[in-house]
């Protein structure tokens, strides 16, 4: 035979009825609680009206969780008209279902379920065409060597750069540029007209942005300000 099940709401542990009904009863929270379970499962097993007691046997569960059977008289009585109405408890067809939910029923479906899927899985693996060992090869070869030519590109941009920190984020924003041969020469060309310019040159190169800076804004489009010759002395002050 199936398990039978019944509801609990959320909060039922920290209702504070059990308080009322604990000091009401002068037995403790954990007893009064202990004791409406046993009242709800006998009311869940009650086959021709669920939410009502039958035989409730105040002996049976004071045997059940070891307390005196005037203990449980007491817990029993305190809970009239707070979550018992004679044999009935309160608001039960509000927290439980007329009949079963249908529990094991959806469990079967979903075993049959996963079996189908778990079977139509192996027949796509199964009737998937199969790649040789050559062809995987051969991919593994192009994509290492497209790799290797990023590097090199990347590692000429960097040693052309003046500035040496930052290299991780630097080959993050390289990467996302993904520069041709012919874009990479342009930027390599005006890194060199950069790097002699007035804003890179002053101050030991303070102002000089950081590689990946210069990447994500696509500096190298930027015009370049030449750093001022200095006019010879002895043509200072000559007409």
């Amino acid at each position: 035979m199936a398990a039978q099940w019944l509801r609990l709401w959320h909060d039922m542990p920290n209702d504070p009825k059990w308080r009322t009904i604990a000091r009401a009863s002068k037995q403790s929270i954990g007893n009064v609680i202990a004791v409406y379970v046993h009242v709800m499962v006998n009311a869940s097993s009650n086959a021709s009206e669920r939410g009502r007691t039958k035989s409730l046997c105040s002996e049976d569960i004071a045997s059940a969780l070891d307390i005196e059977t005037s203990a449980v008289d007491e817990i029993l009585s305190a809970m009239q008209g707070r979550v018992l109405e004679n044999d009935c408890l309160s608001g039960w067809n509000k927290r439980q279902p007329e009949r079963e939910d249908g529990s094991a029923e959806r469990a079967k479906a979903w075993r049959e379920n996963a079996k189908k899927t778990h079977a139509n899985a192996s027949e796509r693996k199964s009737n998937a065409p199969k790649r040789s060992d050559t062809d995987t090869d051969t991919d593994t070869d192009t994509d290492t060597d497209t790799d290797k030519e990023k590097n090199l590109s990347f590692d000429r941009f960097w040693n052309a750069y003046p500035r040496s920190d930052g290299r991780k984020a630097a080959l993050k924003a390289f990467t996302k540029i993904n520069p041709g041969e012919e874009l990479l020469g342009a930027m390599l060309a005006a890194v060199k007209r950069q790097a002699s310019s007035e804003s890179w040159t002053k101050d030991d190169g303070k102002f000089v942005p950081m590689a990946s800076t210069w990447l994500n804004g696509e500096r190298w489009t930027d015009g370049v300000k030449t750093a001022p010759t200095e006019t010879p002395d002895y043509l200072v002050g000559a007409v």
